[in-house]
């Protein structure tokens, strides 16, 4: 609750949304290959005045920017790791993506 709390305590209020569309996939009955492609990603300001706590009060304000790629998160339980599925292998040593460590929209 330490977040929580700090959050309270210098009453921070959301300035950014993102918008986006995904598409996922996951394997068989399985979550063991589990990927999400986003795309369409903007940015917009918030326009907070009135913030009750829900999102449902903040309006979008003003112009927004887009992210010109798309966004594609691949989950591997620890069994593919070492030794993914090839077709994952295949795309990750292809140029088609870049490896992109913690990123977050």
């Amino acid at each position: 609750m330490y977040f929580e709390g700090a959050v309270k305590e210098m009453e921070l209020r959301p300035v950014l949304k993102t918008l986006y569309d995904r598409t996922a996939f996951q394997s068989g009955d399985s979550d063991s290959v589990r990927l999400s492609l986003d795309v369409n990603l903007q940015m917009h300001r918030l326009d907070n005045h009135g913030f009750a706590g829900s999102q449902h009060f903040l309006e979008l304000h003003g112009p927004f920017v887009e992210f010109p790629l798309a966004v594609l998160e691949i989950k591997l339980h620890k069994e593919y790791l070492l030794n993914p599925p090839a077709w994952i292998q295949s795309l990750l040593d292809s140029c088609l993506i870049v490896p992109c460590e913690k990123f977050s929209k």
